[in-house]
């Protein structure tokens, strides 16, 4: 409503950051938010929602055969489940994670 008179609805709106931290790679909070991260994983469920063939990208099979590295040819659906066995993997649950 706000809109269609001519009124910014977000008027007097004031941005702000949110309080954070800095972290020192492999060292202190970095290694205790790493670690927890880690714990997090081994309840962890990753899910693809596939999008349909690439006809308009110009590709014969599926979008997610589509290279996602240029150097390696490597297709997305390969990078992300490489992703997920190395979390899982470091997670210390690799057998836990069904792709």
């Amino acid at each position: 409503e706000a809109s269609r008179l001519g009124r910014n609805p977000l008027d007097g709106y004031r941005p702000s950051l949110p309080v954070g931290e800095t972290l020192d790679f492999g060292r202190g909070a970095f290694l205790k938010y790493e670690e927890e991260g880690l714990a997090a994983m081994r309840g962890a469920a990753f899910v693809l929602v596939a999008g349909g063939l690439g006809e308009r990208l110009g590709a014969s099979g599926i979008k997610l055969d589509l290279p996602a590295e240029l150097a390696t040819g490597t297709s997305f659906l390969a990078l992300y489940a490489q992703h997920i066995l190395a979390l899982g993997a470091a997670a210390g649950s690799a057998a836990c994670l069904p792709l």
